[in-house]
């Protein structure tokens, strides 16, 4: 009986992970590569050697603890990108303010709330985080207006990410990995997560798609 109305007393915070959790659920042609930012303005290639399949995807979960953390999306083949990243790496050095509002956020939603909502109650627990996250929200909503055209995103980009946030503050949380997803990276995924790891994940990276080869082709 305690259990569940634990569980009942928690089941907004639930439901906000669940949603958060389907947020950073990404599914990806199989000819393509998805590349998670490191530290340094380095990238990390995410490319499974038996992927998670449904229908022609291949889902990836990837960062979803770390939401400061943005995730890049590109295609496995392609010309040299060294111009490209050079761009991009404007575009990730301008996003420092909203790593930092997506890891409050996230602390918000799954720390302080569940911990509120142990302590005082559900109700007055929400009402409790309801300021600091719509504070949040409108902070976001604001400064992708200011810095839509450091950010590389178009009008309508930039209007619909600023919606989000005004309208559901708990997206936030998830903001760096829906601004880099926004970034078009057209060259090889493989060379940009080459110029961008070290000699030893390189080499893993390249086991990988030898693998992969050798299971496509028999």
């Amino acid at each position: 009986m305690l259990g569940r109305f634990l569980a009942f007393e928690q089941a907004i915070w639930i439901v906000a992970a669940a949603l958060y959790v389907l947020d950073v659920v990404r599914a990806i042609a199989p000819d393509q590569i998805l590349l998670e930012e490191r530290p340094g303005l380095k990238l990390r290639a995410v490319l499974a050697r038996r992927p998670f399949e449904w229908g022609r995807r291949h889902l990836y979960l990837v960062g979803i603890l770390a939401p400061h953390r943005g995730v890049l999306l590109a295609s496995q083949c392609g010309a040299e990108v060294e111009a490209e990243l050079q761009a991009l790496d404007q575009v990730r050095s301008s996003m420092g303010s909203f790593r930092a509002m997506a890891v409050a956020m996230f602390v918000l939603l799954f720390v302080a709330g569940p911990i509120a909502t142990q302590n005082i109650g559900a109700a007055a627990s929400i009402l409790w985080i309801a300021a600091p996250a719509y504070g949040l929200g409108a902070a976001s909503a604001l400064l992708i207006g200011l810095r839509r055209r450091r950010l590389a995103l178009s009008p309508a980009q930039a209007g619909t990410l600023a919606l989000e946030c005004l309208l559901c503050p708990p997206y936030v949380a998830n903001l760096p990995k829906k601004i880099c997803a926004l970034q078009q990276l057209r060259g090889s995924g493989i060379a940009a997560a080459k110029a961008r790891m070290g000699p030893q994940e390189s080499a893993l990276l390249e086991e990988t798609l030898r693998f992969r080869a050798k299971e496509e082709h028999g």
